[in-house]
C-alpha cells in the first residue's frame, strides 16, 4: 500500500506538471519563488540613487526643452491641460537635460518593445545615450488602439525618468548575473524591487507635480497611473502579480533564459549558473 501510495503521488506530481507545461504556467514564475530564501542576500550593496542634480548649464537645459518640444509633438495629447510654465513640465526638461541620472536622456519615438506596457526606458550604455519611450495609442486588450490620455502620458513619462534613475544599481544586478552570480528568481526580484522603488518615487512626483493642477482646468486624477494606490512594502506589491505569463516574469524572466543564462553557460560552465 505504501507502494502504491508514493506511486500514486508521483503520478500526480507529472500530471501536475505536464498540465502546467501546456497550459504555459512556469512554477518558477510565482511570487513566492521570489520571496523564498536568502534572495534578499545578494541585492545588497547595489549603487545608491543619486540627487536629481540641481545645477544644469544653459545648454543642458536648452537640450532638454529640445527633447520636450519632440516628445510633444510625437505625442500632442502631452499639451492637452500642461504647458511649458508648469512644474511637472519643467521636471521632465531637466531630466533630459540631465538632472536625472547626471547626463543627458533621448526621448525615442518608437513604441516599447514589450507587448502591453505604455512605456520603457533603456540606461546608458557602451557610450549610446538612455532614452525613454511611450506609446501613443493602447496596444492590449479591450482599450486596443485607444489613445493615451494626457494623464497616462504624463505619468508614464515620469515614472520611467524615475525608474532610469535605477540604471547604476541595474547595472550592477546585470554584472553580477552575468558573473553567475545571481539566480533567476534573484535577478527578476532584483530588477523588479527597483522598478517597485521607482513607482514609490513616482508616487511622491504625483503629489507635487499634477495634483497642484487639479482644480485649475478639466485634468483627471487616477491614481494606478502614478503607483499611488500600491502596497507599502515590495511583498505586498509583487505578491499581487500571479500570472506566470505577465510581469514581471514575461520581461526580467525571458531576458535571463534568453540572455543571462546561455552567455553564462557559455563562458563559465553550467556549474557556474547561480541556484
Amino acid at each position: 500500500m505504501v507502494v502504491l501510495g508514493v506511486l500514486l503521488l508521483f503520478f500526480c506530481a507529472l500530471l501536475w506538471l505536464t498540465l502546467a507545461s501546456h497550459l504555459g504556467f512556469n512554477l518558477r514564475n510565482t511570487p513566492e519563488a521570489l520571496l523564498a530564501g536568502n534572495s534578499f542576500e545578494s541585492l545588497t550593496n547595489l549603487s545608491e540613487l543619486v540627487d536629481l542634480a540641481p545645477n544644469l548649464s544653459v545648454a543642458d537645459l536648452a537640450y532638454g526643452e529640445e527633447q520636450m518640444a519632440k516628445m510633444v509633438k510625437d505625442r500632442p495629447e502631452f499639451a492637452r491641460y500642461i504647458s511649458r510654465d508648469d512644474v511637472i513640465w519643467q521636471f521632465c526638461v531637466r531630466a533630459f537635460a540631465g538632472a536625472a541620472i547626471g547626463e543627458r536622456i533621448v526621448w525615442n519615438n518608437t513604441p516599447p518593445e514589450h507587448y502591453g506596457y505604455r512605456s520603457e526606458n533603456l540606461g546608458p550604455y557602451q557610450g549610446r545615450p538612455g532614452y525613454i519611450r511611450i506609446r501613443k495609442n493602447s496596444d492590449s486588450g479591450d482599450d486596443r488602439g485607444r489613445p493615451l490620455s494626457c494623464e497616462e502620458l504624463w505619468s508614464c513619462a515620469v515614472f520611467e525618468i524615475e525608474n532610469i534613475r535605477n540604471h547604476k544599481a541595474f547595472m550592477v544586478l546585470f554584472y553580477r548575473a552575468l558573473d553567475g552570480k545571481l539566480s533567476r528568481e534573484k535577478w527578476v526580484r532584483g530588477c523588479s524591487m527597483l522598478e517597485y522603488n521607482a513607482l514609490q518615487r513616482t508616487k511622491k512626483d504625483f503629489a507635487k507635480l499634477w495634483l497642484p493642477g487639479v482644480g485649475t482646468r478639466p485634468m483627471t486624477v487616477t491614481k494606478s497611473f502614478w503607483g499611488a494606490d500600491i502596497p507599502d512594502n515590495y511583498e505586498g506589491w509583487i505578491s499581487i502579480y500571479r500570472d506566470s505569463n505577465d510581469y514581471p516574469w514575461n520581461v526580467f524572466g525571458t531576458y535571463y533564459d534568453s540572455q543571462i543564462f546561455p552567455y553564462v553557460k557559455k563562458t563559465r560552465g553550467l556549474q557556474k549558473v547561480a541556484r
